[in-house]
């Protein structure tokens, strides 16, 4: 899996992006670059643009696991708050099996929390709780 490219694993091949900001043309390039390959960024970027998520939240779940407060391009926890920030219907995702209760696991781990995600995990944990 880690060979192929979220074009090829999702079978969607993206036509070039009529929009020419950063955070399109960049999309569209990662969905064309092999999983292999992804930095912390890279998961952080498309997460947080919720694409390619069954395959890309695993993967950024065992980076959390390594290091709670991964760093992407932006601060301590920027991959974290892409991912408790995903849609709630994500976490009902019975293809994603026990991502949620690893990402809980790691949470619980965290001693302090950076000022930058206190909202978003309060909000994440109140959700999941339900």
């Amino acid at each position: 899996m880690l060979d192929k490219t979220l074009e090829q694993l999702e079978n969607d091949y993206w036509e070039e992006p009529s929009y020419s900001s950063h955070l399109v043309t960049e999309c569209h390039r990662l969905r064309k670059v092999p999983l292999k390959e992804f930095s912390i960024e890279h998961y952080r970027l498309l997460l947080g643009q919720n694409i390619g998520t069954p395959y890309l939240l695993p993967l950024a779940i065992k980076v959390l696991q390594k290091d709670p407060l991964s760093e992407g391009d932006f601060y301590p926890g920027d991959l974290l708050k892409s991912v408790i920030t995903l849609p709630t219907d994500t976490w009902k995702d019975k293809a994603l099996g026990g991502e949620l209760q690893k990402l809980l696991n790691i949470i619980e781990e965290i001693t302090q929390i950076p000022k930058e995600i206190e909202t978003e995990l309060s909000r994440f944990l109140e959700i999941t709780r339900r």
